[in-house]
């Protein structure tokens, strides 16, 4: 399982929900906590009235006075050590430049503006660039996590995804989930009868049902349900969310280019925007790898993002 042994809270000041969540995980794994806000010259020069020295000033006092304030109050409600820090520079570079000694990067969600249908906004840059897992909290705190919802794609890393999700709600009923690409069965439709093409969908989902049940019986499968759909994942993850009333969503993260990314979209960046819950992205480089359901022979039968199956020959 993964411990949790350093956490960095990449702070704005509308981050309060984000910063009791980290203290409450901190408490729970005795995790170093750091706030860290950082002071965007960029944006201090963008006041007219003011001379950007100035602004730069005020602010950094300002941060300094909430960090402040934070860390008094934490220590007070969960005996945490917390440890702040205000820098001056770009915002993305010098949280990266911290997330190198943490496990865990906390951020608030930004709200959403008509500008960020074209530039990601901070939050999906995070998720995109940074090799440690991001927690985007939505939400007020309200106690430990109790129903984790955790779509699963069966590449190596999802059962590395799975023990870090456990381990950050280790408490919770867990849920795990997998989107099935109705692509190839789209494919088949034109020339082949519906009959077969049902058959077809009720394989596929018998195979994904007994890999999730696998995965979870590898793991804790008193406290685990399974379940699988055909469809995109993004929507399908959301309804999922919504029906068993998840507090938390855990997605991994590809390798993609953030070019790619930008180009076509994120199931992971869409779900941090669209998810009415606190979100988990775990990137492919921060979780263990596993083969999960490999078949006796050795070969693994692992496929492409969320079900996007690759064509098998026949036996």
């Amino acid at each position: 399982m993964t411990r949790f042994t350093s956490i960095l809270v990449a702070m704005n000041f509308a981050s309060r929900h984000a910063v009791r969540r980290a203290a409450s995980i901190a408490a729970q794994h005795e995790a170093r906590l750091t706030l860290l806000h950082v002071v965007d010259p960029f944006q201090a020069g963008r006041w007219r009235t003011h001379s950007t020295s100035s602004v730069i000033k005020q602010q950094v006092a300002q941060a300094h006075a909430v960090l402040g304030g934070y860390a008094s109050e934490l220590a007070d409600w969960h005996d945490v050590h917390v440890r702040t820090e205000v820098q001056v520079g770009d915002s993305l570079k010098r949280v990266r430049a911290h997330a190198h000694d943490a496990d865990l990067v906390v951020v608030a969600s930004g709200r959403k503006r008509v500008e960020d249908l074209f530039f990601p906004t901070v939050v999906e840059r995070l998720s995109r660039r940074l090799r440690t897992p991001v927690l985007v909290v939505k939400r007020r705190v309200q106690g430990r996590y109790l129903k984790v919802l955790i779509a699963v794609d069966f590449t190596r890393t999802s059962e590395g995804v799975v023990q870090t999700a456990m381990s950050l709600a280790s408490s919770a009923r867990i849920h795990l989930f997998h989107a099935l690409s109705s692509h190839p069965a789209e494919r088949l439709r034109a020339d082949v009868p519906p009959a077969l093409v049902r058959e077809y969908e009720d394989r596929d989902r018998r195979n994904s049902t007994h890999r999730l049940r696998s995965l979870a019986g590898s793991l804790n499968p008193i406290r685990v349900d399974v379940s699988v759909e055909h469809g995109h994942p993004v929507p399908l993850t959301l309804q999922a969310q919504e029906r068993i009333g998840a507090d938390l969503v855990v997605m991994g993260k590809n390798g993609r280019s953030a070019i790619a990314d930008f180009l076509l979209g994120s199931v992971a960046n869409r779900a941090v925007s669209e998810a009415p819950c606190d979100v988990l992205v775990i990137p492919a480089a921060s979780a263990p790898r596993h083969v999960t359901g490999a078949r006796s022979t050795g070969q693994s039968d692992a496929v492409p993002l969320f079900g996007q199956h690759q064509r098998r020959s026949a036996s």
